[in-house]
């Protein structure tokens, strides 16, 4: 460690030397973000790589993000699926890989979570109004079930008060 960091720069440089070079730099609050969103830290650390040095094969994401070289296909295959990489294919030579800029993967990631949050507020919505209506017809039932049950009473009543007469 040198002498003089503060704290802030020398969690910088823990991170950095435990992560490589793909966190340097604030990396760190990408990582809890992206992780935030449901990412892998390969898929985070692979991504970084590939806005770094891209177009690149799968071999220098994967040296560059220290990823096994057997989990890197995996990774960039979850990351295409995201829609965060693209494969770029060549008639010769090797299949390539490139990142979706920072700002269209968040506008994607946006619009993919306003989809998912006005789905559930209307689904939630349709719950509490079943639940509502759900009630309604259970009070109405409560409420004819006493009516019925006040209008035998009162026939057992008119009933028994007709035998003692």
């Amino acid at each position: 460690m040198q002498i003089g960091l503060t704290t802030h720069e020398m969690a910088g440089t823990i991170i950095s030397n435990y992560f490589g070079s793909v966190y340097h730099s604030g990396g760190f609050g990408m990582l809890y973000s992206l992780r935030q969103m449901g990412w892998g830290e390969y898929e985070v650390r692979a991504y970084a790589a590939l806005l770094r040095c891209e177009p690149a094969t799968g071999y220098r994401v994967a040296r560059e993000a220290e990823i096994p070289t057997a989990k890197i296909y995996e990774t960039l295959n979850r990351l295409r699926s995201r829609g965060a990489v693209r494969v770029v294919t060549a008639s010769e030579g090797p299949v390539t890989y490139t990142a979706l800029q920072p700002g269209a993967l968040l506008m994607r990631v946006q619009q993919e979570q306003e989809l998912i949050l006005r789905t559930l507020r209307s689904e939630l919505a349709a719950i509490s109004c079943a639940k509502l209506q759900s009630a309604s017809w259970l009070d109405w039932e409560q409420r004819k079930q006493r009516t019925l049950l006040q209008a035998d009473g009162l026939r057992l009543a008119h009933y028994s008060e007709g035998d003692m007469h």
